[in-house]
C-alpha cells in the first residue's frame, strides 16, 4: 500500500516538474555507486538508513552535475532506494549542492521502474543525458549488471553514460 501511495506521488511530483521546466536538456543521475560512494559502507553491515546518511558522494561527479546545471540542463535523481529512505537520500543532495533539490528526486523500488520516467523524460526534452551505473554486488567482489535494464536503455532515444564511462569520471580520468 505504501509502495503504491509513494508511486503515485512521485509520478505527480515528476508530472509537475515536467510542467514547469523551460529547460530543453535533462541530466538524469543515479545515486548509490554513481553519485555517492556507497558499495564501501556496504561492506561494514550496517543498516541501511546508516549506510544513506554516512554515503559521501565523488568529487568529480558533483562537479559534472554543476557543470551540466551551468550549461542549462534540468538535473534530476531518479534511484531505486525504499521510499521510507525518502527523507534521508533528499537530505544527503542537500548536503551536497546549494542549489534547490526540491522536487528533483525520485525514487523506484527497483532499477526496471526509471524505464517510465526516462520514456516521459524523452517525449518533454529534446536531449537526455542518464548517468548510471545499472550495477550491483560491489560489495561481495564481483560486480553485475542489470543486463536487461542496460538493454531497455540503450534502445532508447538518449545519451546514456554507462558504469565503465562513470569510473572513469569518479577518478577524474574524464575529459
Amino acid at each position: 500500500m505504501l509502495a503504491q501511495v509513494a508511486r503515485g506521488y512521485f509520478r505527480f511530483i515528476f508530472g509537475v516538474i515536467l510542467a514547469r521546466s523551460a529547460r530543453s536538456k535533462v541530466a538524469v543521475f543515479d545515486l548509490d555507486n554513481t553519485l555517492f560512494d556507497t558499495w564501501p559502507l556496504r561492506t561494514q553491515a550496517l543498516p541501511e538508513r546508516m549506510i544513506y546518511d554516512r554515503v559521501r558522494p565523488f568529487t568529480h561527479v558533483v562537479e559534472l552535475v554543476n557543470q551540466l546545471r551551468r550549461d542549462g540542463f534540468h538535473v534530476l535523481f531518479i534511484t531505486s532506494r525504499r521510499f521510507r529512505f525518502y527523507g534521508i537520500t533528499f537530505r544527503s543532495l542537500l548536503r551536497i549542492f546549494s542549489w534547490r533539490v526540491a522536487g528533483q528526486l525520485v525514487l523506484v523500488e527497483s532499477p526496471e521502474d526509471k524505464i517510465p520516467y526516462l520514456e516521459l523524460l524523452i517525449a518533454r526534452y529534446t536531449l537526455v543525458h542518464y548517468y548510471d551505473d545499472l550495477s550491483y554486488n560491489h560489495e561481495h567482489g564481483e560486480v553485475k549488471t542489470y543486463q536487461e535494464v542496460i538493454e531497455r536503455v540503450n534502445k532508447l532515444r538518449l545519451v546514456y553514460f554507462n558504469a565503465g564511462w562513470i569510473t572513469k569520471l569518479q577518478n577524474g580520468k574524464v575529459d
